[in-house]
């Protein structure tokens, strides 16, 4: 039995704009430069100035211009991104983090530390319409005046009144209402989830069902004959491109998919195991919208089923097509892992490698990757060469 982990890799192996760099650098560039004239997804994708600033879009165009110039746009949706981005918290917060060559594990790192600048704040902010700037880190302030709820100017921090939890007449002191910044904050996240579903159904999903609908396909024996598949992605790309007929079901999309509610947040931290957990921000844990979407249930029936001490299978091959292995997912990681009979890690360059064994070893430790590479005789294979071809 074939068990594929996949992560966004997997999207971007196959040449498509899933990064969090490329959701940033589209989404920005239809807010300032879309016009009218702009028909299809190859005149966004294809766009000079775009692939220019990004140039895995540029390679995207490359490898996909015939389907991208004929994939229409719907205006209406374009419309709905750009309204939305012009007043998003969150996406302009993450625009002017945007510099690297960032993935989906940086993304959620960013707004962790956004979080964290709140959980640091004082109780109570004394003399608030003149609070000392320099009681915070530079870090720390820019998130504070991204989203609006404190004013930075120079040396003084104030406290949009919106967010006082009372006002009392004649003092100074007030308090900062963090369940109102968490409903503020939380409203604007659930927006940016919204946003990055509806750019991947338009530049991914929809050019995607163009590619198939003239029958082309990628050649590669490594990503055919998945038996289950545990996707991170938000994409339908595995299952309409590779997957047995009758495995259909067998696809289990750990944090949603396009169509559906999406896990958009930050993983667990050491306060999470304890006793009195402060709950303030616990909307914004993957964890918790795993249970309250419901995007883990088929995942938690299908681990049952297949315990090692009840499964009837010899042997559990787990493929890792596309997934840094961070520790962010060290639940699913270790917990699929413990099923496998042999563990295959496929890899696009020798910095992969790199990273996969030092992400490894923070999951493990030094001991258990031993253990494991014992074990479950974990290989690191190189990706084959993808080829598209019609069938």
């Amino acid at each position: 039995m074939y068990v594929f982990l996949i992560g966004n890799g997997y999207d971007l192996y196959h040449g498509f704009p899933t990064s969090y760099k490329n959701f940033l650098n589209v989404i920005s560039f239809l807010v300032d430069s879309f016009e009218d004239t702009m028909k299809t997804v190859g005149d966004v994708l294809g766009n000079e100035k775009l692939c220019a600033t990004d140039h895995g879009i540029a390679r995207s165009y490359h490898l996909h211009k015939e389907h991208y110039d004929m994939t229409e746009l719907s205006h209406e949706q374009i419309a709905e991104l750009i309204l939305a981005a012009r007043h998003n918290c969150w996406f302009r917060y993450l625009s002017e983090m945007n510099g690297g060559e960032s993935g989906w594990i940086d993304f959620e790192k960013e707004i962790a530390q956004a979080i964290r600048a709140f959980d640091d704040l004082p109780e109570v902010l004394l003399n608030a319409l003149a609070y000392d700037s320099r009681a915070f880190s530079p870090e720390v302030l820019q998130v504070l005046e991204a989203f609006g709820i404190f004013v930075v100017q120079r040396s003084l921090v104030s406290v949009d009144e919106r967010y006082f939890s009372s006002r009392i007449p004649k003092r100074k002191a007030k308090s900062l209402d963090l369940k109102r910044v968490e409903e503020t904050m939380h409203a604007s996240l659930l927006e940016l989830a919204k946003m990055l579903e509806t750019y991947l159904e338009c530049f991914v999903e929809q050019p995607l069902n163009k590619i198939l609908a003239d029958g082309i396909y990628p050649v590669s024996s490594v990503l055919d004959g998945a038996t289950n598949v545990v996707t991170f992605n938000y994409t339908h790309t595995y299952e309409k491109l590779h997957l047995r007929r009758n495995f259909a079901d067998n696809v289990m999309h750990i944090h949603g998919s396009v169509g559906q509610k999406i896990v958009l947040g930050v993983d667990p931290n050491e306060y999470d195991e304890a006793g009195s957990l402060d709950t303030t921000f616990l909307r914004f844990k993957k964890y918790y919208q795993r249970v309250f979407y419901r995007t883990d249930t088929a995942y938690i029936s299908w681990k049952r089923r297949l315990l090692p001490q009840n499964r009837a299978v010899n042997e559990v091959i787990v493929r890792v097509l596309g997934h840094s292995l961070d520790v962010t997912d060290k639940d699913i990681i270790t917990a699929v892992f413990d099923m496998a009979t042999r563990v295959e890690v496929f890899y696009h360059d020798e910095d992969a490698v790199s990273n996969y064994i030092t992400n490894l070893v923070n999951i493990y430790g030094k001991t258990g990757f031993d253990e494991l590479r014992e074990s479950k005789n974990v290989m690191f294979t190189e990706y084959p060469e993808l080829r598209w071809e019609k069938k």
